[in-house]
């Protein structure tokens, strides 16, 4: 097995793992229905992990595996975000516990200081992979960075790291609808 086919077949674990923490959780969630207050928001979160894991993924298969080789700092960067991933997915989907009450609108609250800016992070992150790649792949520096790609990415994230800071549910809502317009309008415009 060669360097890339090891590193795909980590980053599938950690990704697998979270993707299946959100699905566990979620399917927990409709079992339990009956002692859920429910808020659509961590479903919603889980379900943009999900999509965000899979992109993750397929910009690792469809760029990064054109390296002849690759340097233990592009290793450590490649495994950062899967992890982060799995560490925000873990906050939003904890194991529940087994009898009570949940109230998904108090666990956002309990989670927001922790959960907003790992996914900052985890979004921020796809700019510094494609600057990374572009300079890795094509020797070029931070002028050939895609710019409004970029921009894009860091208002997403930026949008995200506000929701840790303004305690406001309604904002709450309001963000994740920007998130992911934003977002769609990357994936359907600019990449």
């Amino acid at each position: 097995m060669d360097f890339f086919s090891a590193l795909v077949v980590y980053i599938s674990i950690v990704l697998a793992a979270a993707v299946t923490r959100v699905l566990s959780g979620l399917a927990f969630l409709v079992q339990e229905r009956e002692r859920v207050e429910w808020d659509w928001l961590i479903p919603a979160w889980g379900l943009f992990f999900v999509f965000a894991g899979a992109a993750q993924w397929w910009n690792l298969l469809s760029g990064w595996r054109l390296l002849p080789a690759y340097s233990i700092g592009q290793f450590l960067f490649l495994i950062l975000q899967p992890l982060i991933g799995y560490f925000f997915v873990a906050l939003f989907f904890p194991r529940f516990a087994p009898t009570g009450r949940i109230d998904l609108h108090s666990h956002i609250v309990h989670v927001r200081s922790w959960g907003y800016p790992l996914a900052a992070c985890y979004v921020l992150l796809y700019i510094i992979d494609d600057a990374l790649l572009r300079t890795a792949s094509r020797g070029v520096g931070p002028q050939e960075l895609d710019w409004p790609q970029a921009l894009t990415t860091g208002a997403a994230a930026g949008l995200i790291l506000t929701g840790a800071f303004l305690r406001n549910f309604r904002y709450d809502r309001l963000l994740f609808v920007a998130v992911v317009l934003l977002m769609a309008f990357l994936y359907a415009f600019l990449a």
